[in-house]
Order: C-alpha cells, then structure tokens, then sequence
C-alpha cells in the first residue's frame, strides 16, 4: 500500500516535473527567436532611432530659425506701426480739409480764373481765412 501510494506520488511528480520542463523548453525556444528576431532588427531600429533623434534635431533647428525671423519681422513691423500711424493721422488732417478745400478751389476757378497769380493768391488766402473763422465761430455755437 505504502509502496503504491508512493509510486504515484514520484509519477505525479514525474508529470509534474515534465510538463515544467516541456513549458520551460517552449520559453527557452521564444527567448531563443525572440533574441534572433531582436539581433536581426536590432541595426534597423538603431538606424531608425537614428533618423528618428536627426528628424527631431533639425525640427529644432528649424523651429528656431522661425522664431529668429519672426522676431526680426515683428521688430521691422514695429517701425512700420509708427509710420504708418503717422500717415494716417497725415490722411485724416487731410480729409478734414477736404470739404474747405473743395469750396477754395471752386471759388477759384469759378470767380478767379481771368485774374493774375499774384492777385488769386490774395483772394485765396483771404477767403481761407474767412473759411476758418466761420468753422470756428460756428463750432463755438455747437
């Protein structure tokens, strides 16, 4: 009885003891493609990672010579900004002038016309002062 008891026991540890060795012989088989799969990519990711760090160092590069010329524009522009604030405060004084302008000019070439230079040049300067004392006279009013 002992002895039975026994003998199964050492063939249950038998099946035991070989289904390990068989399941341990399987890894070893991967382990051994997986190192051979590993040895044989091995150059092609190391090349990859390669043109992988070179792509992202000339993106860098890239990138900061974009934000050099971004900031030399945007210093250029600056200048720009205040010129162009100067012709447009230039423009407006100008339309401003416009409506007395017109009437001036009409002035002159319907009434002035036949006469010298010398003498529309007066007549000029004179109706542009009357021209600025009425605006004045009639902005004081409103």
């Amino acid at each position: 009885m002992r002895g039975a008891r026994l003998q199964r026991s050492l063939i249950a540890f038998f099946l035991f003891y070989s289904i390990q060795y068989v399941g341990r012989l399987r890894k070893n088989a991967r382990m051994k493609v997986f190192r051979q799969e590993k040895k044989s990519t091995s150059p092609y990711l190391s090349i990859m990672f390669l043109f992988l760090c070179c792509d992202i160092c000339w993106q860098v590069d890239l990138c900061g010579k974009k934000l050099e010329r971004a900031e030399k524009l945007i210093g250029g522009l600056g200048g720009e900004k205040d010129r162009w604030s100067a012709a447009a405060a230039s423009l407006q004084d100008v339309y401003d002038n416009l409506t007395g302008d017109v009437l001036i000019s009409s002035g002159v070439i319907a009434y002035l016309g036949a006469f010298t230079a010398g003498f529309r040049r007066e007549c000029t300067q004179e109706w542009t002062k009357i021209c600025k004392v009425l605006i004045h006279n009639f902005l004081c009013i409103f």
